[in-house]
């Protein structure tokens, strides 16, 4: 059977979701964000989804801030590549 992952905003909708689950009689799990594992970095360094949204923060305030790191077509191609 299939799962559904819902990542609820706030407090009360994981509140509404849970006391949902428990009256329809379903199994459920709760994790916290630093405990669910959403990537690895290209050395196999697992990363988290509080990781995860941390560093895309930083990243827009780096743009915002003009500090943000630019790289060319053709340098993307061979990081890619592996050149």
């Amino acid at each position: 059977m299939e799962a559904i992952i819902l990542h609820p905003k706030n407090k009360t909708q994981l509140s509404i979701l849970k006391n949902l689950a428990k009256e329809m009689g379903m199994l459920f799990e709760t994790k916290e964000e630093d405990e669910i594992v959403v990537g690895y970095t290209s050395s196999g360094q697992s990363f988290t989804v509080s990781e995860y949204k941390k560093n895309i923060q930083n990243r827009i305030d780096d743009v915002r801030a003009g500090t943000a790191k630019t790289s060319t077509s053709e340098q993307v191609l061979n990081r890619v590549l592996k050149r």
